[in-house]
């Protein structure tokens, strides 16, 4: 027997093996996500990715209902408000708002609160309040840990108290992935 016969075999052996495990550890990766740029949910709707503003008459929403809100224009002291959220990187997001008052009021506020996308719905993850008293503008700002692969959005709940006159609205955020 020659060493050109046993080597033949045994070269087939090696590679078969090594293309065996090759392929049982690519079996073994996980699967690819079937929703678009790595997200690991199908994408809220369009209307929570870009919310346009509206005006609404009656300002009562009903609860858990913050809508995107432009401020009502009979409003006295509250002026307007934003939020806005930002993807830092490794895991992390950073959200903020604002309130203004039209002048200095005794108490001006907000409620930020951070949700993540289910793929059905949006669940509250924190809720953060600042207040200032006899001012005409509060901002607050938080960075948290988050679940990459999923879609985050921040509602703010902006509000002002001067004398007996309590005025209030709502504002939603972009919604953005977290790769």
């Amino acid at each position: 027997m020659t060493l050109n016969r046993m080597f033949k075999p045994s070269l087939l052996l090696v590679l078969t093996l090594v293309l065996c495990f090759a392929m049982a550890g690519t079996a073994a990766a996980e699967p690819a996500s079937p929703y678009p740029n790595g997200a690991k949910t199908a994408p809220p709707p369009e209307s929570d990715m870009h919310p346009e503003p509206i005006f609404v008459r009656d300002f009562t929403p009903a609860p858990g209902d913050f809508g995107t809100y432009k401020f009502e224009p009979w409003h006295k002291y509250l002026d307007s408000g934003n939020v806005s959220i930002t993807d830092r990187g490794n895991g992390k997001v950073g959200f903020s708002g604002t309130t203004f008052a039209t002048q200095k009021v005794s108490t001006v506020a907000l409620k930020l609160t951070l949700q993540m996308w289910t793929g059905k719905e949006w669940i509250d993850l924190k809720e953060i309040e600042f207040k200032d008293s006899n001012d005409i503008t509060v901002y607050g700002s938080d960075t948290r840990d988050c679940l990459t692969g999923y879609y985050y959005r921040v509602l703010g709940y902006h509000w002002v108290i001067q004398g007996t006159d309590f005025e209030r609205g709502y504002t939603t955020g972009n919604s953005i992935l977290v790769l």
